[in-house]
């Protein structure tokens, strides 16, 4: 499998998948992360060779288009990832990309943690106070207080958190409990 892998036979090494029955997670759902970083790095190389875009195969092709082919593709298999292949675009750079894939991913845990990674903070938070679940709103929290209060911006961090009340709520207990002092300035 690991051979079609590298020899980009993707179809042949889904089958072989299935006919010898590997787990999904090891299987199918590898053989489909590789074929999504085949189609990225093809889409990156097509977008920077001299010419842009006008010069490769696909002319037309944009960021909206392959996130198109890959979900249509992610589609037929159940279980399969769409945070996990969301953060292999981060990685390659594809912030659009990774962004589009991840409005298909059910788990909101999973987008606010790839959401953190892409450092698109304020839609994280709104992620968390959409979930309903205060851990993930704790965790969002540490991560911009972490980011944001080193760097001289505990304003900043307060502004953005006015835009939601639970957060805000949440960053007051917080405070509170830490520096009291703080809370009444806030």
């Amino acid at each position: 499998m690991d051979r079609l892998i590298s020899l980009r036979q993707w179809q042949l090494a889904l089958k072989i998948c299935e006919l010898i029955e590997i787990p999904a997670e090891s299987g199918v759902h590898k053989v489909l992360t590789q074929w999504c970083v085949g189609i990225m790095q093809a889409f990156k190389r097509q977008r920077d060779q001299p010419g842009g875009l006008d010069g490769g195969v696909e002319p037309q092709l944009t960021e909206e288009r392959v996130a198109a082919k890959i979900l249509k593709r992610l589609e037929t298999q159940p279980g399969v990832s769409y945070a996990d292949v969301a953060d292999v675009a981060a990685r390659q750079e594809l912030k659009h990309l990774a962004s589009l894939l991840l409005d298909r991913e059910p788990n909101l845990a999973r987008q606010v943690m790839v959401l953190l990674k892409l450092k698109e903070v304020d839609r994280a938070l709104a992620k968390a106070a959409q979930s309903q679940q205060p851990d993930l709103m704790h965790l969002v929290l540490r991560h911009m207080r972490k980011t944001m209060e080193g760097s001289g911006g505990s304003g900043e961090l307060e502004l953005r958190l006015r835009r939601i009340p639970q957060a805000l709520s949440l960053y007051q207990s917080c405070v509170r409990e830490e520096a009291p002092d703080k809370a009444l300035a806030l």
